[in-house]
């Protein structure tokens, strides 16, 4: 039976990072957000339903998705965020537990940034959850070009980190150093995932 470990927290918390540090480990991990990128790249039915509501105001020049565009639209607006992930979960959702279902190995992690929010945590037998100070996720988020005002944005469409936090097995902070946060994840990953 492979242990089902789901992984969740932030915007600008440092998941990505985390899923890196998971994966150098040779722990099969399934990153949400890159099947989300899938499911919403042309040909898939997805794609034609967010560009069917949002109209192809959101497409760039070569047919495919202006994020961009896109998020300047449902993070100025919670009820176009709620219409997007509404179109978009339900396949990505569908194609993490198909990968979950495949999986033999002792342990295998899905990373998914909305995972209290859609009540997934669940179907994992537990929960890590990546976290940072407010000041923190808004310095990464202007560091990465947005405004202070979209930084806030982002932050405030998300379920407060404290709700995400109560659903953890563990939590791990990343207030400090890259550095620091791969220290912190390689030692809970041998303390935690590959102590069996």
């Amino acid at each position: 039976m492979t242990r089902k470990i789901g992984c969740t927290g932030g915007i600008a918390c440092g998941k990505s990072e985390a899923a890196k540090r998971i994966l150098a480990h040779g722990i099969p991990l399934l990153d949400t957000d890159r099947v989300a990128h899938e499911v919403l790249s042309p040909g898939n039915e997805a794609f034609d339903r967010v560009v069917g509501m949002f109209g192809e105001g959101i497409l760039l020049e070569d047919g495919t998705l202006n994020r961009s565009a896109l998020g300047c639209i449902v993070f100025n607006d919670p009820e176009a965020l709620q219409q997007l992930n509404q179109l978009v979960h339900p396949e990505v959702g569908r194609r993490w537990r198909s990968w979950l279902a495949a999986r033999d190995e002792p342990v295998a992690v899905v990373v998914i940034p909305l995972m209290i929010e859609t009540g997934s945590q669940l179907e994992f037998d537990d929960i890590v959850c990546i976290s940072a100070s407010r000041n923190r996720m808004r310095e990464r988020l202007r560091s990465r070009g947005l405004s202070s005002e979209q930084a806030e944005q982002r932050i405030q469409s998300q379920l407060p980190l404290e709700d995400k936090e109560q659903h953890a097995t563990w939590i791990i902070t990343n207030n400090g150093s890259l550095a620091d946060f791969h220290h912190r994840v390689d030692h809970w990953i041998s303390t935690s995932l590959l102590t069996e």
